[in-house]
């Protein structure tokens, strides 16, 4: 019967694991009845998982905290990918600006620069998607219990092709305001 310990000396949980064929529910209602005091509970695994994420999450301010740290690294991600999508598009400037000028429109040359950020997306996406298999396979090797559910991966995912398209959309503007009249001299 493992135990945690609070910060008081007194455990803080009992896990404890039932036999075989043992009613999970008739033993939780006998604990807490023997038990008279009001914070005592007794918890199925399932109960006990989303319990302790609900706290970690919301109570103990490591949630705030991890949000308020992703929310920087997203800000940083935008701009770094923003910058590099701009100093391409500002690197291929001249050739961009003879396309326009041989009359290749407008929405014609910007479908090029989104092509390209739709590639830089794929490849961003892949190599986190390496790199996140890499970690997971070297926390089962230590037998550290994770797992990547399929929908917070998706959510990942989306939110990295978001930010590439918005990073790319800021790299749009450079190519609006070039004159392709005065990039060819």
């Amino acid at each position: 019967m493992p135990t945690a310990w609070a910060g008081g000396g007194a455990p803080a949980f009992y896990l404890v694991r039932l036999r075989p064929g043992a009613d999970p529910e008739a033993v939780a209602r006998r604990l807490t009845d023997v038990v008279p005091i009001p914070e005592y509970r007794v918890w199925p695994p399932g109960e006990l998982s989303a319990s302790t994420v609900r706290y970690w999450a919301l109570e103990s301010g490591a949630g705030t905290l991890f949000l308020a740290s992703s929310a920087i690294a997203l800000v940083i991600t935008l701009m770094v990918v923003s910058q590099t999508l701009g100093a391409a598009v500002a690197g291929a400037m001249r050739e961009y600006a003879a396309l326009r000028a041989y009359g290749i429109g407008f929405r014609s040359v910007q479908r090029v620069v989104m092509k390209q950020g739709l590639y830089v997306c794929a490849a961003a996406l892949a190599l986190t998607a390496a790199a996140s298999a890499a970690v997971l396979w070297f926390l089962h090797l230590r037998g550290v219990a994770s797992e990547m559910p399929l929908p917070l991966a998706g959510a990942v995912g989306a939110g990295l092709a978001l930010t590439v398209v918005v990073s790319n959309l800021f790299a749009l503007r450079r190519l609006r305001r070039a004159d392709p009249a005065s990039l060819l001299r």
